[in-house]
């Protein structure tokens, strides 16, 4: 789906008019930040993300959107990253929706390197960077207030007909088991996977797009284990790829392998759902990485 499709699948009521006072939205701020703003990257989705440029030639990225909680907690996560792992947050103003940031170059994402194990390590190591204490009164969603999701797939009838019972069953009930014993919470990133880790001449690569979510670390594994969606979908022996890197992230992490095993396919399948949930997909590829997760066990 296109850009404004997907504004005007997730905010029915608010895209035509956010889209339509984009270009003037656009001329005024880069004029209040003194910066210029270049035409916008290609893979955008729910957001307007753009290279920029200050007025003393330094290399920004401009992101805006539709004001939502989701911008607040990212500006928080950035913040309390502080540019360690990260790009470095700015300026933003989360009311108007949008955020200032400096800009990872080359910034070639990780999802480019074709040794999975080479980037297998790459994003353990940017993972591990980012992993700091959080005073634990804090806004940030958790995991539990994610996993509702699955609560909501099961009385949905759409991903009844979509996800196969099978896979929605241990995705419900292991969650469940999972969240008995949940570890310390840190912060983490929500959402790390390859194309959200850029090379940096700051530090050899740095996250992007955090999401902000409180829980164990074991449950960051998960994005990572399941993409590039478009590069491990083709795999045809897709199973034993997952299995060696899910060894490979159990081995350099120290986590325990069966529990980062199961936090992937209960994310692989509540990925699914998000998507038939917002009316952007069938949730198919997901579908299949949790099926291709589940065999690899």
């Amino acid at each position: 789906m296109s850009f404004a499709e997907n504004l005007y699948a997730l905010y029915p009521d608010q895209a035509k008019d956010w889209l339509a006072a984009l270009p003037a939205f656009l001329k005024s701020t880069s004029a209040k930040l003194a910066i210029q703003i270049a035409a916008p990257f290609s893979n955008l989705t729910y957001h307007y993300v753009a290279p920029a440029t200050s007025a003393d030639g330094e290399a920004l990225v401009f992101k805006c959107g539709i004001p939502n909680k989701a911008m607040q907690t990212e500006v928080a996560a950035l913040q309390h990253y502080d540019g360690v792992g990260c790009v470095r947050l700015l300026k933003s103003d989360v009311e108007q929706g949008w955020l200032l940031m400096g800009a990872c170059q080359p910034g070639i994402p990780l999802s480019a390197e074709e040794n999975d194990e080479l980037a297998t390590h790459t994003a353990v190591q940017v993972m591990q960077k980012l992993w700091k204490p959080i005073a634990s009164q804090s806004d940030f969603p958790s995991i539990t207030d994610w996993l509702q999701g699955l609560h909501r797939m099961k009385t949905d009838s759409r991903a009844q007909a979509l996800i196969p019972r099978c896979l929605s069953d241990f995705a419900f009930h292991t969650a469940q088991d999972l969240q008995v014993s949940l570890g310390e919470p840190i912060l983490l990133h929500g959402d790390l996977h390859h194309d959200n880790i850029l090379s940096s001449k700051r530090e050899s690569y740095l996250a992007i797009d955090p999401k902000g979510i409180l829980g164990e670390a074991e449950y960051e594994v998960g994005a990572l284990a399941r993409n590039p969606i478009d590069k491990i979908g083709k795999i045809s022996a897709l199973p034993r790829f997952l299995k060696r890197r899910l060894d490979q992230l159990a081995a350099e992490t120290g986590f325990d392998r069966q529990r980062i095993l199961q936090w992937s396919i209960v994310q692989a399948v509540l990925a699914a759902y998000w998507q038939i949930e917002d009316d952007c997909s069938d949730g198919r590829r997901w579908i299949h990485c949790a099926e291709a997760l589940y065999e690899s066990n």
